[in-house]
C-alpha cells in the first residue's frame, strides 16, 4: 500500500498484499457505472487524503509510485502529492493524474487532454483559462470559479456537477459537459456548440447569457431561468425539456 513503508521481507510481503487490495478497490471505483450517484467520487478523494496524510512529513517519498504499474495507483500518488506540495505537473504529466484530486489554485493556462482530474474536486480559481480534451476531468465537481474562461472539447467533463461561477465565460464542443448538472450561474456567457451539454441537467440560472449552436443542448432538461438571455441557434435545443421560466426572454432561431 502507499501508506506503509518497512524494509524487512515479512513486511515487504504485506505491503505488496496491500498494495494489491487498494489497487482492486481504486479499480472498482473508477470502473463503477454509477458514478457520483453513489458517492464513487468522495470515496475516491478520501483515499487521497488518506494517502496524503500518511506521507504529510515527507511527501517526496511519493514520487516513488509515480512509475508504478497500475496507473490508477499513479493517479492517486500524484493527487496526494498534489494536495501536500500543490505542484500539478506530475499529474499534467501522467495518464490518469490527479485521480479524485482537490483543487483550490492554480496557474492558468494549463493543457490536460488524456483521463487526468478524474473524480476531482476543483474550486477557488483552480484551472481558469485551461485546456481541457480527451476524458479529463469526467465526474469532477466544480466551484467557486474554477474553469473560467476555459476551452473544452470532446469527452471532457462529461458526468461533472458544476456550481457557483464555475466554466464562466467557457467555451464548450465536441462531446465536453455531456450529461453533465449544471447549477447556479455556472456556465454563464459560456459558447457551446457541436453536441456539448446533450442530455444535460441545467438549473437555476445557469447557461444565462449563453450562446447555443449546432447540436448543443439535444435531450437537456432545463428548469428554473437556466436559459434565460441565452441565444440558441440550428439544432440547439433539439428534445430538449424546457420547464417552467427556462427559457424567459432568450433568442431562439
Amino acid at each position: 500500500m502507499l501508506i506503509l513503508n518497512n524494509k524487512s521481507s515479512k513486511m515487504k510481503y504485506k505491503l505488496k498484499k496491500k498494495e494489491k487490495k487498494l489497487s482492486n478497490l481504486i479499480d472498482k471505483l473508477v470502473d463503477s457505472p454509477y458514478g457520483e450517484e453513489f458517492g464513487t467520487g468522495n470515496r475516491i478523494r478520501q483515499i487521497v487524503k488518506i494517502v496524503a496524510n500518511a506521507y504529510y512529513e515527507n511527501p517526496e517519498r511519493l514520487r516513488r509510485y509515480f512509475n508504478h504499474q497500475d496507473p490508477l495507483m499513479v493517479g492517486i500518488a500524484t493527487s496526494a502529492y498534489h494536495f501536500l506540495t500543490g505542484d500539478i505537473k506530475p499529474i499534467q504529466s501522467r495518464e490518469y493524474g490527479g485521480l479524485g484530486a482537490i483543487v483550490y489554485d492554480s496557474e492558468e493556462g494549463l493543457k490536460f487532454g488524456r483521463n487526468q482530474l478524474k473524480f476531482a474536486r476543483l474550486s477557488g480559481t483552480a484551472l481558469k483559462a485551461s485546456i481541457n480534451s480527451g476524458a479529463a476531468l469526467q465526474y469532477s465537481f466544480n466551484s467557486g470559479e474554477s474553469l473560467k474562461d476555459s476551452n473544452n472539447s470532446r469527452d471532457a467533463l462529461r458526468s461533472s456537477k458544476n456550481f457557483a461561477q464555475a466554466l464562466q465565460c467557457s467555451s464548450n464542443s465536441g462531446g465536453a459537459l455531456v450529461e453533465s448538472i449544471n447549477f447556479e450561474d455556472s456556465l454563464r456567457w459560456s459558447l457551446n456548440s457541436d453536441e456539448a451539454l446533450t442530455h444535460s441537467i441545467n438549473l437555476d440560472n445557469s447557461l444565462h447569457y449563453s450562446t447555443n449552436k449546432n447540436d448543443a443542448l439535444v435531450y437537456s432538461l432545463n428548469k428554473g431561468k437556466a436559459l434565460k438571455y441565452s441565444t440558441n441557434s440550428g439544432n440547439a435545443l433539439l428534445r430538449s425539456r424546457n420547464l417552467y421560466d427556462a427559457l424567459q426572454k432568450s433568442t431562439n432561431r
